[in-house]
């Protein structure tokens, strides 16, 4: 009897590893099936991105004076005091 719940609390911790490594995205109503990694695989990915957001952001500068407003708030948002 003691076998038995050990193979299952066994199986019951795999099943729920895998569950917890498996995320579900929405994208305007459409589920997609995704897998969570470690974030030292995509970080610098991430940080490219970031950068790139953020000097677009910054330096184009759109017609409108609102407009250039709302980019440097967003771009300022995203920034450390550095860029203050």
């Amino acid at each position: 009897m003691g076998l038995v719940c050990v193979g299952a609390f066994y199986l019951y911790s795999v099943k729920v590893s895998e569950m917890q490594s498996q995320i579900y995205v929405l994208d305007n109503g459409a589920a997609f099936s995704a897998h969570t990694q470690d974030a030292s695989i995509t970080r610098r990915d991430e940080v490219v991105d970031h950068v790139e957001t953020f000097h677009g952001l910054m330096f184009n500068v759109p017609p409108t004076m609102d407009m250039i407003r709302r980019n440097l708030e967003k771009a300022m948002e995203m920034a450390d005091k550095s860029a203050h």
